[in-house]
């Protein structure tokens, strides 16, 4: 299992998947990298994620 801090991949209220953060877009190589490796023959993969905690759920929901 892999976390990464929320506030690591995208700015604060911003929706973008286009826009990663750069420590962001290197902790998410740094996974690809890891899983290809191990994961050779995988088919699928299974990414769960939230929205920020600091707003409200509505706003959030939005994003």
């Amino acid at each position: 299992m892999f976390t990464l801090d929320f506030g690591v991949l995208f700015q604060f209220g911003k929706p973008s998947s286009q826009d990663p953060l750069f420590a962001g877009r290197t902790a998410l190589n740094n996974i690809y990298t890891s899983l290809a490796a191990q994961y050779r023959g995988a088919k699928s993969l299974r990414v769960t994620g939230y929205t920020d905690r600091i707003d409200s759920d509505d706003y959030n929901d939005q994003l």
